[in-house]
C-alpha cells in the first residue's frame, strides 16, 4: 500500500469510523501510522476518547498509532496570514491596509477553505510523514481542491513571463540611472519571482506524490444520490490521473 491513504466521502457517511479503524489495523500490523483528520467536529478525538492537536500524539493503548487534527478555521486564518506578511514585506506602506481589506474579504469566499485544506495536507506530507510508514487522512481533496493540481503548468508560463518583465524592467532602470546611483532592483533573489517559484514547485511536489504514492477510498451510503456523487467524484479523480483504489 502506498505510504499516503485517503478517505473521502460526504458528511456523516462514516469515514473517520474507517480511516480510524484502517489506522488501528496497519498499526496493529507493525506500520507505524499516523491518522490525520480535518473534521472540525474533531470526530477522531471522539473515536479514541482522547484529544488530539495540531501536532502528532500517540494514541493511549495502542502501539505505533499516532493522530492529530487540523481545524480547517484555523489552518485558513493561517494561511490568509502568511499571505499577508509575505505580500507587506514586498508592497509598500500605504498599500497595507488595502491587501488586509482584499485578505479579509477573501476569507469567505469559495476556494479558499479548499485551498487552506490542501496546503494542510501537502504539509503534513512533506513535513509529518518522516517517521511513519503509513499516513492515513480522514478527508481526501474534494474535487474543487484536486484542481489545484493543475496550477504547476500555469504557474510555470506565468512565472516565466514575469521573469522576462522584470528583467526588462531591470534593464530599463539600468538605463536610466544618473550618476553614482546603483539599481535598487536584481532579479537574483527578487522576493516576487522567488515566493511564485516556491507555490509551483508546492504544487509540483503535490501533484507528483498524489499520483504516484497515495491510495484513495471513498465512503458512502447505499442510496441513489450517494452513488450518483460518488461516481461523479470517481471521474474527477481520473480527470487527474488520480486512481480510487476502493469504495466503502
Amino acid at each position: 500500500m502506498e505510504p499516503f491513504v485517503f478517505f473521502g466521502g460526504k458528511g456523516g457517511v462514516g469515514k473517520t469510523t474507517v480511516s480510524c479503524a484502517y489506522a488501528y489495523r496497519c498499526a496493529t500490523e507493525g506500520v507505524r501510522t499516523l491518522v490525520v483528520s480535518t473534521d472540525p467536529a474533531h470526530s477522531v478525538s471522539d473515536v479514541f476518547d482522547q484529544s488530539f492537536g495540531d501536532e502528532p500524539r500517540s494514541v493511549k493503548g495502542v502501539d505505533g498509532l499516532d493522530a492529530m487534527e487540523i481545524d480547517p478555521e484555523d489552518e485558513m486564518q493561517r494561511h490568509l496570514d502568511e499571505i499577508r506578511e509575505s505580500l507587506s514585506e514586498q508592497v509598500s506602506a500605504a498599500m497595507v491596509s488595502e491587501i488586509n481589506r482584499q485578505l479579509e474579504m477573501s476569507h469567505g469566499t469559495p476556494g479558499a477553505y479548499e485551498s487552506a485544506l490542501f496546503d494542510a495536507f501537502v504539509d503534513v506530507m512533506r513535513e509529518e510523514s518522516e517517521p511513519y510508514d503509513r499516513v492515513v487522512f480522514d478527508t481526501a481533496p474534494t474535487g474543487s481542491t484536486l484542481r489545484l493540481l493543475g496550477l504547476p503548468e500555469f504557474l510555470g508560463d506565468w512565472i516565466e513571463r514575469l521573469v522576462y518583465k522584470r528583467k526588462q524592467s531591470i534593464d530599463l532602470f539600468e538605463k536610466a540611472a544618473i550618476g553614482d546611483m546603483e539599481p535598487r532592483r536584481l532579479l537574483e533573489g527578487d522576493p516576487v519571482i522567488e515566493r511564485l517559484q516556491r507555490r509551483k514547485e508546492f504544487f509540483e511536489y503535490a501533484g507528483e506524490t498524489m499520483r504516484t504514492e497515495a491510495a484513495f477510498f471513498l465512503v458512502f451510503n447505499p442510496d441513489q444520490l450517494s452513488v450518483n456523487e460518488t461516481a461523479r467524484a470517481i471521474e474527477g479523480f481520473t480527470e487527474r490521473d488520480l486512481s480510487v483504489r476502493g469504495l466503502v
